[in-house]
């Protein structure tokens, strides 16, 4: 046989390619392809990165390796729904005089520490008995039975918020659970009385307690520290009820994905881009919309410096999918709760693995609010059909907003209501800012635009503003420095962030509007459109091939839609009386200086009187026909005097609101009629304009 030359020609050029490939994928330094990588599969270990579990009727036993020895391991704890318990705890095994100990913190502060077990406690001990396979089997059913941090075990919560371990040791073990990554341990409880020290608490239907256990990257992410209020959570802002900033004093970290480029690269492709999966339960005809929710935000990582950072997959076969496998982070079709975790590393803020819900509610929450505020702006309302397109966009949307959960993000008042009325329907400045500064606010749509303003349809909803494409900067970038970061934030209101208060009391408050500047004109021109919308669907029949979504816009549907949104716009304008806006410290990036200077400053008096003028004439005055006699009014039934007594309460609610103490006192009595220059609005002045309107 003739020897060829393995050196000749074209084979010599590819086989040098090939090596050179080979040589870098060792080194880790190939980045995939950005048009491959949206569809390429998890990446899969050579081995578990957890210990193996044994389950039987004895309890559960864990079969320790080596490698599981002297290295941080976290626990999140899930609870049945109607416990409102969620926890985590480090904890690492060790070695010692022939035992094998259990090592924990519980001290949040100490978590942060360069090395937590210079603080930990021994938890627990065992033998340190080897299997044939060279393992070491520990018995550890006990820990699941003792309260929280000290074991494994759960607690409820006490009037005076005081932890007490429920009694588990009748409720039996479910089937472990094992992945690449984690291993989820879970026991049912029974409907009924749950036995805890000191009382009884009522179990409705069955449920599970789950322990998660996750191995920590042994090399840490870099943490942004958080002071203050920040537009990023922290690692206990998930697990608190209601939702709490960071308390005074206490050092934290922000929750964010370790998105690193390839090393020695300047290539702007992450090596590990975050990839989020489209929950297997959603349905086939909305699933090319919520990738495009998710993807929507590459748009804020673009100006972060990261191309490809997110990406978008559809799940693998149902066989191979668990929502508790730590490889599958999910934009969830039902609720968070039946889904999945929110993990991450305690000692750092990494997230590992995010779960967040809500995408199935996108129509039952909008559809028929769109419709009676957006018909005289979008003609797609008026189609003999739904379309996909048009309703395609209420998933694109909800999710757009629920991936900034899964980013690190807070709902909040991001961009401090800074779009003026003229801009939210300026074509130009729509299409390149969006109509409200960040998709995380409750702004929903943009019912103050006009039809004759001309906007695309596609940016009536919310989308991704540059509040989102800053925060991205600040938790995700590394061409940024804290100094530059702050210039940037100190440059425009667009870049603030306020704690989300649906108050009235808190000046701008979100109740599902566009939070313009000047929400007096926005109210007008929001009643307009709201009027002449109820006006064009009056005699409408609305169809689509889904029975469920025609339903959705029922005469009944579309009324009670137009009611709430008629409330909500005159609320909106009741946040600016009386209120100053907040102090500086409620806007940090992430230091503890006031950026802004010090002090709070009141809503301008002028706007103030404007918003009393307004209530007075629209809330107070006449209710709208279309609310009692319209064709929509008729159709649905309503009893005209079941909608007066409504709005009769309605006002009822804004006046005891306009006559609370703390309101009055921001309305400083000295600002009287009688007060020379006569430019300011005070309390005397706001009693005065109400007493006509209210008193008839």
């Amino acid at each position: 046989m003739k020897r060829i030359p393995l050196a000749s020609g074209h084979l010599k050029v590819a086989l040098t390619m090939l090596l050179f490939l080979l040589s870098v994928a060792a080194s880790g330094q190939v980045t995939t392809n950005p048009s491959d990588a949206s569809e390429a599969q998890p990446p899969q270990r050579a081995s578990s990165e957890v210990w193996a579990v044994e389950a039987g009727e004895g309890g559960i036993h864990f079969l320790l390796r080596e490698e599981d020895l002297d290295q941080d391991f976290v626990i999140f704890s899930k609870t049945v729904r109607s416990l409102r318990a969620e926890s985590w705890q480090l904890i690492r095994w060790r070695v010692e005089s022939g035992k094998i100990v259990l090592l924990s913190v519980a001290d949040r502060a100490h978590e942060l520490a360069e090395d937590w077990t210079l603080y930990a406690r021994r938890v627990a001990e065992f033998p340190a008995v080897r299997t044939t396979s060279g393992t070491y089997r520990i018995d550890v059913t006990d820990l699941f039975d003792v309260e929280f941090p000290a074991g494994w075990g759960m607690h409820v919560e006490s009037p005076g918020d005081a932890r007490i371990p429920i009694v588990l040791q009748h409720a039996p073990f479910e089937l472990p659970k094992r992945f690449k990554r984690n291993v989820v341990i879970s026991r049912r409880i029974a409907a009924g009385d749950i036995q805890y020290k000191g009382g009884t608490f009522k179990q409705e239907g069955d449920g599970l307690m789950r322990w998660n256990f996750v191995r920590l990257p042994e090399r840490k992410m870099a943490p942004r520290a958080l002071h203050g209020r920040n537009a990023f959570m922290h690692p206990g802002f998930l697990q608190s009820k209601p939702f709490n900033d960071i308390p005074d004093g206490q050092d934290e970290v922000a929750l964010r994905w370790r998105l690193e480029r390839v090393p020695a690269s300047t290539t702007a492709i992450p090596a590990s881009p975050i990839v989020v999966y489209v929950d297997p339960n959603t349905p086939e005809r909305w699933r090319a919309w919520v990738r495009k929710g998710i993807e929507s935000w590459q748009k804020a990582f673009d100006a972060a410096g990261y191309s490809h950072a997110v990406l978008a997959r559809e799940a693998p076969p149902a066989e191979s999918w668990d929502y508790d496998d730590l490889r599958y982070t999910t934009l969830c079709w039902g609720n968070r709760d039946t889904c999945g975790w929110n993990i991450f590393d305690p000692r750092t803020g990494e997230i590992l693995q995010n779960q967040m819900g809500g995408t199935a509610s996108a129509l039952n929450y909008y559809l028929a609010r769109y419709v009676v505020n957006m018909a005289a702006v979008d003609s797609q309302v008026l189609e003999d059909r739904f379309s996909d397109a048009f309703l395609g966009q209420f998933f694109r949307f909800v999710a757009a907003h629920e991936m900034g959960h899964l980013l690190g993000l807070k709902d909040g008042g991001y961009g401090g209501f800074s779009y003026s009325p003229a801009q939210v329907r300026d074509r130009d400045w729509v299409v390149n800012n969006g109509f409200n500064p960040s998709i995380m606010n409750y702004a929903r749509f943009n019912f103050i635009a006009r039809p004759e303003d001309g906007l695309p349809v596609e940016t009536l909803l919310q989308q991704i503003g540059p509040a989102d494409a800053f925060w991205m900067k600040w938790g995700y970038s590394d061409r940024y420095s804290p100094e530059e970061l702050t210039r940037i934030w100190n440059g425009s209101d667009l870049h603030r962030y306020r704690r989300n208060n649906d108050s009235l009391m808190s000046p701008y408050g979100g109740f599902e509007t566009p939070g313009v500047s000047d929400p007096v004109e926005g109210a007008v021109l929001g009643l307009r459109n709201l009027e002449s919308s109820m006006t064009l669907i009056a005699h409408h029949g609305f169809r689509d091939d889904d029975p469920a979504v025609t339903a959705l816009v029922s005469a009944r549907k579309l009324h009670e839609a137009a009611l709430s949104q008629w409330q909500n716009i005159h609320k909106q304008v009741l946040t600016v009386i009386g209120t100053a806006t907040q102090s500086p410290e409620f806007n940090s990036v992430g230091t503890p200086e006031r950026i802004d200077g010090p002090g709070t400053r009141p809503v301008d008096s002028a706007l103030q009187a404007r918003a009393v003028r307004f209530l007075c004439e629209s809330a107070f005055g006449l209710v709208p026909d279309y609310m009692i006699t319209g064709a929509i009014a008729e159709e649905a039934g309503v009893n005209r005097a079941d909608v007066e007594a409504t709005i009769k309460k309605f006002r009822g609610e804004i006046f005891m609101h306009l006559a609370h103490k703390q309101r009055l006192q921001g309305l400083p009595a000295n600002w009287s009629t009688s007060k020379s220059s006569g430019g300011d609005f005070g309390a005397a002045e706001m009693l005065a304009e109400l007493k006509p309107c209210v008193v008839r």
